[in-house]
């Protein structure tokens, strides 16, 4: 049996919110599988240490590469679209971008896309006077997420917590420029002002001192997300995804093909005995 864990909160589940033998229970599930797949080494680390004799593995999320952003898409004199995709909640940071984006130019704008606390994000908008700048768009299908992708500047996910978070994968995929925290796997995909942007969780300041950097300088903005693609291309694609899995399901296949022709001969071996 493999176990493919992608739980962001799964480590605060486990240290907070079960007690002794719920953490009993926890750590023998772990112990009664032939292989558990982590998303960053970081969340590996964390899996050896509750189930040390069970292979743990690190497989990332992928996403297939979509076409490249154009250079120009980042020129000067246009509003700046900021886009984030995920659930609307406090611990996605969602009300913290609210916040981010309030004192910047009125042409910055904010697309938030999930389901979650929509009606308190629309009275937080309205409370921070930035109403008019703030879409929400609700749960959307594939091709909205692409076509506002896109169209976006720059992807903004200041989560948390989270394991390796496929929304942003996406986004660097694109070739967007990201901003996010240094949570779950991130720290693994994100090295800060190379291939993205990381702020601490809850910053909203140095969130929007970000945002406003990038706008500033869209050539920045286009090398950041070069970068990021780039990453995505080498790294995270769908192929070496599917590569990985395959080996693991035939290894592990191999091996209990073996200890079951084993245990077959030493009942034979028994028995001739007998």
């Amino acid at each position: 049996m493999i176990l493919h864990m992608h739980g962001g909160e799964f480590r605060k589940f486990y240290e907070s919110k079960v007690g002794p033998l719920g953490r009993a229970g926890v750590r023998a599930t772990l112990r009664s599988v032939d292989a558990i797949i982590a998303l960053s080494p970081e969340w590996a680390e964390f899996y050896r240490k509750l189930a040390p004799q069970v292979r743990v593995i690190v497989i990332p999320n992928a996403v297939t590469i979509p076409p490249a952003l154009s250079a120009s898409h980042w020129s000067q004199g246009q509003r700046w679209r900021v886009a984030c995709v995920g659930r609307l909640l406090d611990r996605k940071g969602t009300f913290d971008l609210l916040r981010a984006i309030a004192p910047l130019s009125e042409t910055v704008e904010l697309c938030l896309a999930g389901d979650g606390e929509i009606d308190r994000a629309r009275s937080l908008a309205q409370e921070l006077g930035v109403a008019n700048r703030v879409e929400l768009l609700g749960w959307i299908d594939a091709d909205a997420r692409a076509s506002l992708l896109s169209s976006a500047h720059v992807f903004a996910l200041p989560s948390y917590a989270e394991g390796l978070p496929m929304a942003l994968l996406e986004a660097m995929s694109y070739g967007l420029p990201v901003i996010a925290t240094p949570v779950g796997g991130i720290p693994s995909l994100i090295e800060s002002r190379v291939n993205g942007i990381l702020i601490a969780p809850g910053d909203v300041e140095a969130l929007t001192q970000a945002i406003k950097q990038l706008m500033e300088n869209p050539k920045r903005a286009a090398k950041l997300g070069t970068s990021a693609r780039k990453t995505i291309e080498e790294r995270y694609n769908a192929a070496a995804f599917r590569a990985a899995l395959r080996e693991l399901h035939v290894e592990l296949a191999e091996k209990h093909l073996v200890q079951s022709c084993a245990g077959v001969a030493q009942r034979v071996i028994v028995r001739g005995r007998s």
